[in-house]
């Protein structure tokens, strides 16, 4: 790493510790002024990141027709942005009960997490980058009143990583590093799903840069593979329902075996053979 990166590193993580001692202290209508205007001038400035997000936004927002409406979509775009970060700094001293009362308000499909907590089951959430992913961590821990699992990328420099690790852990949540701890995370998760816990994954970024390349809004991309290859062999690729291939995942997870594994590398082998991608039902 150069200097210059390192230096980056240094001044965003201070700019973060700063927001987490300062902003939780000013008046909500103040910080919410300032943000906004923050994000107004980011998106005036038009940087890099505005600009790839416009591209981003041509690309599937069909309904922004004109250069008007795809402004204005930037523009609120950016506003969410901002709005995310100030919730961020502020939610330690927030009315963490009324948070969590607004989320539930507007959430829908909760009778299959209930489903599976009352069997005693665990379960898995794939997110995406979408929201605020501590806001919604509070709202579950809420709900159920029991803490839930999760996998972190190590932040740079290590002590705001470790800030982090202490901010979430404060809300109640477990978060494991996605390298150097002293177990894969994949063996603990594996673990709390067994003993009936909840593991929330951000799933729609490949990490790996070997992910599954498919057809994303009329071009190429790179997404993550699925959890399991157990709904994949039953024939749930692609546009399918995800409540069955959950309930196929969440088969493989209770009734995991070395044996399983080789039934799966099978059928996946003879559809491979027998051009039947995924397998048929």
């Amino acid at each position: 790493m150069s200097v210059m990166a390192g230096l980056r590193e240094q001044i965003a993580g201070a700019g973060i510790a700063v927001g987490w001692s300062v902003l939780s202290n000013v008046p909500a209508a103040i910080a919410g002024r300032c943000f906004q205007a923050a994000a107004d001038a980011a998106t005036r400035r038009g940087g890099p990141a505005v600009r790839q997000l416009r591209m981003n936004l041509r690309r599937v927002a069909a309904q922004a027709g004109t250069e008007r409406e795809l402004d204005a979509l930037v523009a609120d775009a950016m506003r969410s942005y901002a709005r995310y970060w100030l919730e961020t700094f502020r939610l330690p001293k927030m009315d963490h009960a009324a948070v969590a009362a607004r989320v539930d308000s507007l959430t829908f499909g909760t009778e299959h997490l209930d489903a599976a907590v009352q069997a005693g089951r665990g379960f898995i959430l794939a997110l995406p980058h979408v929201g605020n992913y501590d806001v919604a961590g509070l709202w579950l821990i809420d709900r159920y009143g029991r803490p839930f699992t999760t996998v972190a990328e190590r932040l740079k420099p290590a002590w705001l990583f470790d800030r982090f690790l202490a901010y979430r852990q404060s809300i109640g949540m477990e978060v494991l590093a996605l390298t150097g701890g002293e177990q894969p995370p994949t063996t603990v998760l594996t673990e709390r799903l067994k003993a009936g816990g909840g593991v929330c994954l951000v799933a729609d970024r490949d990490l790996s840069r070997h992910g599954v390349e498919v057809d994303f809004f009329g071009e190429r991309a790179r997404m993550p593979a699925g959890i399991t290859g157990w709904a994949q062999v039953h024939g749930l690729n692609g546009d399918t329902s995800i409540f069955e291939r959950a309930r196929f995942d969440n088969q493989y997870i209770e009734y995991w075996s070395p044996w399983l594994d080789v039934v799966i590398l099978g059928r996946t082998l003879a559809a491979s053979i027998l051009g039947r991608p995924g397998g048929e039902r």
